[in-house]
């Protein structure tokens, strides 16, 4: 996934990403910025799925 996390270790149906989630910065978030690429109403779906990759030309599209 990064930072060599691997992927079946951190993601779970029931909890989402476990290590490394924006949910854990509650306290930081107002203080960074960010974008956020919605890219699964980009498709049209409610998710992607963590063996599909994002590409290049998804990220701009979204900024379309």
């Amino acid at each position: 996934m990064y930072n060599g996390v691997p992927v079946k270790d951190n993601v779970t149906n029931e909890s989402g990403c476990i290590k490394g989630s924006v949910m854990n910065w509650e306290g930081a978030v107002s203080h960074t910025r960010a974008v956020i690429y919605d890219i699964p109403q980009l498709k049209g779906v409610d998710w992607i799925d963590t063996t599909v990759p994002i590409r290049r030309a998804d990220l701009e599209a979204w900024e379309v």
